[in-house]
């Protein structure tokens, strides 16, 4: 496991960040592949989820959640939702991925199909991923005292006609001195991480300040989701909503400025810690961004007569076999 933090000195930049792919089976409910401390650095987090809850915005009953909750201390991996579910009359079938394309450069995707929406439930799925890792600037000389992150966020959304649901991007950014700084903050407490979101596809800037000798903690989640709540589809209605995110979310460039505040520092580059390839220099990203997976394909739900079915099948098929013995 590389050291878990970034160096800053005038040349270079020491980046420590797993780009191991650590792929997933799809579950038929919701299942907890690893753990890991969200307090830590460095911290992986990916999820991926789908619903369709009787309870519309409130709790969600845990029967109703099908996909991957992932966490790590050591790497990103690959969440994947994918399910056909009938709750009061109304079937969801969902679909959702999140994949770490290396660093940070993610894809994304979400997308639900309604069929016969019933007035007080709610339809969502979700796939994302994001990170926590660390940045130090070391050298006490070191001009450099802010980081510009720039993103470029591409993909498309389908919002079908008469319904006033979701479909669409969400990118998290934050930063903090506290090395016990949580994650989770990102959605619980934005404010304790200085964290901006951005919804859609678009191009985004974040600024956090450098000071030598101080580590900062950096807090990142991408996502897309699909969402129609109570109220934003006619009853009885059928609607397919899907947000494309798969294209990617993508560091394009860290700008360097000096102490002034006004001019760009050069003469710099990530390197990460383990492989020793160059990520990013003053000229933008170097850093390989690789190949998404497949999307999931749905597999129905059988319905209880295509079991009883099968099973009388399987019975009849042991019993022949017992008569040829």
């Amino acid at each position: 496991m590389p050291a878990p933090g970034a160096r800053i000195n005038r040349h270079h930049v020491v980046a420590a960040l797993a780009l191991a792919v650590l792929p997933v089976v799809a579950h038929a409910d919701l299942v907890t592949v690893q753990s890991g401390d969200s307090t830590g650095t460095s911290f992986y987090r990916g999820f991926a989820a789908i619903w369709n809850s009787p309870n519309g915005t409130g709790a969600i009953d845990g029967g109703d959640i099908f996909g991957q909750d992932f966490a790590s201390n050591f790497g990103p991996g690959v969440v994947q939702a994918s399910q056909s579910v009938t709750r009061g009359g109304s079937t969801l079938i969902a679909r959702s991925q999140g994949v770490s394309r290396g660093f940070y450069a993610s894809s994304n995707f979400a997308e639900i199909d309604v069929r016969n929406v019933v007035a007080g439930h709610q339809y969502y799925a979700v796939g994302g991923t994001g990170s926590k890792t660390a940045l130090r600037v070391e050298d006490p000389f070191e001009l450099a005292r802010r980081a510009t992150f720039r993103w470029n966020v591409t993909g498309t959304s389908t919002l079908p006609p008469g319904a006033t649901g979701d479909a669409t991007s969400r990118l998290d950014f934050g930063y903090s001195t506290d090395p016990s700084s949580d994650w989770f903050d990102l959605f619980s407490n934005p404010a304790n991480l200085n964290a901006e979101k951005f919804l859609g596809p678009g191009t985004y800037e974040f600024t956090v300040p450098l000071v030598a000798g101080e580590t900062m903690f950096i807090h990142f989640w991408s996502s897309a989701f699909t969402q129609i709540d109570p109220g934003e589809a006619p009853v009885g209605g059928n609607f397919k909503l899907t947000a494309d995110f798969a294209s990617t979310f993508v560091l394009e460039a860290i700008d360097l400025f000096d102490e002034n505040e006004d001019q760009l520092f050069y003469d710099w580059s990530i390197v990460d810690e383990e492989t020793g390839e160059t990520l990013f220099d003053n000229f933008g990203r170097a850093a390989f961004i690789e190949d998404a997976p497949p999307l999931p394909e749905v597999v129905p739900v059988p319905a209880p007569a295509v079991l009883l079915l099968s099973a009388l099948g399987m019975l009849a098929a042991r019993r022949r076999c017992s008569a040829n013995a």
